[in-house]
């Protein structure tokens, strides 16, 4: 396991299957990660997402210059040589006594040398064990400071995720995930984003990567990490949704399952954590929902969401996302001069206002329901048979039920917007059989 991280890592079934050598993390600088690794399973380098082949992040980035480009004189070998394995170490051990600009500089450096390990014949670890190592020390550093870090280490993080060594790039998934298990330990403030811009790095590599086993690790991560750290999960529900939303789309029936029952677990059990700091989850839930209708790998999969859909509608409608008229405040970002503003806006559910709501053509109103209502509406369209059906009966019948707290303005936009492309598009195919 990597130097920093304590949890053993379930998945080592999945590595047995994929890896034929053995990933040691030893100290040294000598360990090796096996290099009869296969190929990737799609052709090339890039992929449709990323033709480059190039990983990044917005708003990352990390120098891939190996060490022979740099201008840099290494020390002699005598002052290396009087240096012991434990004063080698201790250099990773007093990185959180660095001042801010020296720590981001030595993460950006040890990223380098990573880089270079990973990029040779027989990959080594050791770095990467270290990485993993530092972060942990020099997590509680103040957020600016940690923000500049993991400016660099996301970007680090997407590089060697994407590797086209199978086992390198298990490693690296495996690493954040303990790295990512640990930061979720200190919850989060409301109007705080760091955990999404934390866990961004697995949305990158599950949309990048070409290897099946790489984006199955992605998912049961995910699912490891509402299981373990549900109730401290804020902002990271945007980015865990979009890894699910990219898992919809796959072209592997078993991602796409696996990605499903994570989400059926998740509103079945912990809806209330989805939209306790941010309702604005809501709709990033029910985007997910509407991808995995639209998946043509499983009709159970696609149905289900439309079930899920009308319970949604029900949570909307009966006032579970509280008061949508309170304005929403703008995120402050990760310093630490906000967290004295940000604490009074943090309240769970239970200390909203909840209750029937009458609903407007305001545009709070219709960012909540026309993402759900359209999806549906759409859905109407879709070729099999079965899922057209099932998505009428529960556009109709959440129209129904809760049309009464519909004002008329709202209603006018939903026969404009929901209903009437729906009938324009019978109109149009009688049409075309009486044309025929």
């Amino acid at each position: 396991g990597a130097g920093g991280g304590t949890d053993e890592s379930p998945f080592a079934h999945l590595k047995r299957g994929a890896i034929s050598g053995r990933i040691s993390g030893g100290g040294g600088g000598a360990s090796t990660v096996g290099a009869s690794a296969s190929e990737p399973s799609k052709t090339g380098s890039g992929t449709a997402a990323n033709p480059s082949g190039r990983h990044s992040m917005e708003g990352a980035e990390v120098d891939k210059v190996f060490l022979h480009e740099l201008d840099i004189v290494p020390p002699p070998a005598g002052v290396l040589e009087q240096l012991s394995p434990d004063e080698l170490t201790r250099i990773f051990h007093i990185s959180d006594q660095l001042d801010g600009e020296a720590v981001v500089e030595f993460v950006r450096s040890l990223c380098v040398v990573s880089l270079e390990e990973t990029a040779a014949r027989s990959p080594r670890v050791y770095s990467l064990t270290k990485i993993v190592e530092i972060a942990h020390l020099n997590m509680n550093r103040i957020r600016l400071v940690w923000s500049r870090i993991w400016s660099v280490l996301a970007d680090f993080f997407v590089t060697s995720g994407c590797h086209p060594n199978l086992q390198v790039a298990m490693y690296v998934v495996d690493s954040l995930r303990q790295l990512a298990m640990k930061f979720l330990e200190r919850g989060e403030l409301a109007s705080y984003s760091f955990q999404n811009d934390f866990l961004r790095p697995f949305v990158v590599v599950m949309r990048q990567s070409p290897r099946t086993e790489i984006r199955e690790l992605i998912i049961r991560c995910m699912s490891q990490m509402v299981l373990a750290r549900v109730g401290n999960i804020k902002s990271g529900w945007k980015s865990m949704f979009m890894v699910f939303t990219t898992a919809a789309a796959d072209d592997q029936r078993g991602i796409v399952v696996l990605a499903f029952e994570t989400i059926e677990r998740i509103i079945r059990e912990h809806f209330v954590h989805i939209t306790e700091t941010d309702a604005t989850a809501f709709t990033d839930c029910v985007n997910c929902l509407i991808a995995f209708t639209n998946s043509d790998c499983s009709p159970d999969v696609s149905l289900n969401a439309i079930a899920f859909l009308r319970f949604c509608a029900l949570k909307l409608a009966d006032g579970s996302l509280g008061n949508l008229d309170e304005p929403r405040q703008e995120s402050l970002g990760d310093t630490d001069a906000a967290l004295e503003a940000a604490a009074p806006s943090e309240a769970a559910p239970s200390e909203r206002e909840k209750g029937t709501t009458c609903f407007t053509d305001a545009d709070v109103h219709v960012y909540f329901w026309f993402p759900l209502l359209a999806g549906l509406s759409e859905l109407t369209f879709d070729p099999r048979p079965e899922i057209r059906r099932s998505a009428l009966e529960v556009l109709f019948d959440i129209l129904k039920f809760h049309g009464d707290n519909f004002s008329a303005g709202f209603w006018a936009r939903v026969y404009d917007s929901i209903l009437l492309p729906i009938f324009d598009h019978v109109r149009a195919e009688l049409g075309e059989e009486d044309a025929g």
